[in-house]
């Protein structure tokens, strides 16, 4: 990476590295995927589909599609609902693809059968938000668990086919483990390569985890402020103020 180039977890530092993929290779989704060199771009959605939308439409102004995994089991957020689902759908109809980010530590200690059983089942759940078929899958945090279960007729993003140490590049933790992400993408040159970021990392502005887990806090306030202003007892004992300027008075005083 040369020393000029934009801070990593920067919109900007997407668009130039995006920008060197497409150069390089096509960047596809992983339903999009070919045989012969290509960049799978994917993103694992664990805290806020609004941030997921945002990516996406980053990606759109750049001229690329990725996928989305999406849970149906995230405690963070509710895939069905009504903001979400129109995120959801815009994303679909606008060429990106939607999969499942499956969690199977859920379920306890179940056969595989009865895994696969799961995967049909939270499948079925997100076709019926967008309103089309998901066949690609990628688990939620596999390298914690050791375990890297397959399911017969979808895509899995930890297949042999497209996951390996020298042809995979993640950010999670908000660490690439020591790998430069430009001189990563060369790899596209040769081989199929996967990115896969996390939207909850990047931003205009970039940072660490504090700071996007700060605007996540306080963007989860401010929409659970904005639900409850229509209960009159709320309302009034806010006093026509809102839930995130009582929540730092609080904060000052507690100093």
């Amino acid at each position: 990476m040369m020393s000029d180039d934009p801070k990593p977890f920067t919109y900007d530092y997407f668009r130039a590295l995006m920008a060197r993929a497409k150069e390089i290779s096509s960047v596809t989704t992983l339903k999009g995927r070919k045989d012969g060199s290509c960049v799978i771009l994917r993103h694992d959605v664990d805290f806020d589909i609004s941030l997921a939308y945002e990516m996406a439409l980053v990606e759109e102004e750049i001229g690329i599609r990725s996928t989305f995994f999406i849970m149906a089991t995230c405690q963070f957020y509710n895939a069905a609902s009504s903001k979400n689902r129109e995120y959801l759908i815009a994303m679909s109809k606008k060429g990106f693809e939607i999969g499942l980010h499956f969690d199977p530590t859920i379920y306890g200690n179940v056969t595989q059968e009865e895994l696969a059983h799961h995967v049909d089942e939270e499948c079925s759940f997100l076709e019926n938000v967008i309103g089309r078929k998901i066949v690609s899958i990628s688990l939620h945090n596999p390298s914690v668990t050791g375990k890297f279960p397959m399911f017969e007729g979808y895509n899995n993003a930890y297949s042999d086919e497209v996951f390996s140490d020298v042809a995979y590049l993640s950010d999670s933790c908000m660490n690439f483990r020591d790998k430069d992400p430009f001189i990563f993408i060369e790899e596209a040159k040769k081989r199929q390569v996967q990115i896969v970021f996390h939207p909850l990392h990047w931003s205009e502005a970039g940072g660490d985890y504090v700071k996007a887990f700060s605007k996540y806090i306080r963007d989860s306030i401010d929409n659970l402020d904005k639900l409850f202003q229509v209960n009159p007892t709320y309302k009034d004992l806010l006093n026509g103020d809102t839930l995130m300027n009582l929540l730092e008075l609080e904060a000052e005083i507690d100093e």
